[in-house]
């Protein structure tokens, strides 16, 4: 483990460092999520979670509400999906490139940095909207329950093997 990640690693169990807007942010979170479910919008509820279980809670469903309600629209001659989940991913890798010139965001690795920003868009943020856009569009409510089921299986996986090998 890196220097900079031990010292991420300890102010995260610190409970000194907790602060109350943590409580708010999950409020707002599960709003975004009440009112897509109140309103029993599956497609954007379901793809919010795919994202977030690939990445992050909110982002998926600001995703998925951008998604033109057509879905063989092309933008500059490429498939609207394709088109926003690059637009999408690009402005991701943006936002990691001012965190990580901030000093707020480190990447530990020589090949994940702002001088390579395609390989961080075209691994790091591509695939999240993507499949996000991908459960968004299945025909049933049955199948994009089953692909997020799938997705957060992976990760719960993931977080069991990463505790036991002492990475998390």
């Amino acid at each position: 483990m890196t220097d900079a990640s031990r010292t991420v690693l300890e102010h995260l169990r610190d409970a000194n460092a907790f602060q109350w807007y943590v409580i708010l942010l999950l409020l707002i979170v599960l709003y975004v999520y009440a009112v897509e479910v109140e309103r029993r919008n599956w497609n954007v509820s379901f793809a919010g979670l795919a994202f977030w279980g690939m990445l992050l809670a909110v982002c998926g469903v600001v995703a998925a509400k951008l998604l033109p309600a057509d879905r063989h629209l092309r933008v500059l001659g490429v498939p609207n999906r394709w088109a926003l989940a690059g637009a999408g991913a690009a402005a991701a890798v943006a936002v990691e490139i001012v965190l990580n010139t901030m000093g707020a965001l480190t990447w530990e690795w020589s090949w994940w940095r702002a001088g390579m920003p395609l390989l961080v868009w075209l691994i790091g943020y591509l695939p999240f909207f993507l499949v996000a856009y991908w459960v968004h569009d299945m025909p049933k409510v049955r199948s994009k329950a089953a692909a997020v089921g799938a997705l957060l299986g992976m990760d719960a996986l993931a977080l069991i093997v990463f505790v036991s090998v002492g990475w998390i």
